[in-house]
């Protein structure tokens, strides 16, 4: 939840580490949305999960079903010939793909 805060609050630190850049409004506005609200929101839903009794398996559940964009990255990275951790989580620097 922290990064997904911090992505929203700053959209251009997206640049450094995942080589994205905005180019119009339109731009940050889905940066912020995707790095930073898609983020923070799968955060607030594992606490939920954890804090609130009887809602840790509907939070896991939305958890699963809401982060299609980090099993597209595993998904599509290896196909794409990514060797970014930020793009390919799986990534072990100096390990071939």
């Amino acid at each position: 939840m922290p990064w997904g805060i911090y992505r929203l609050l700053t959209p251009s630190s997206v640049a450094v580490s995942a080589g994205i850049v905005a180019h119009s409004a339109t731009g940050t506005t889905e940066l912020r949305a995707m790095y930073g609200g898609l983020q923070a929101t799968l955060g607030i839903l594992a606490l939920i999960g954890v804090f609130a009794d009887g809602l840790y398996r509907p939070a896991l559940l939305a958890i699963a079903l809401v982060d299609g964009v980090s099993k597209m990255r595993v998904i599509t990275a290896p196909g794409d010939r990514q060797r970014d951790s930020c793009v390919h989580p799986l990534h072990v620097p100096g390990a071939r793909i």
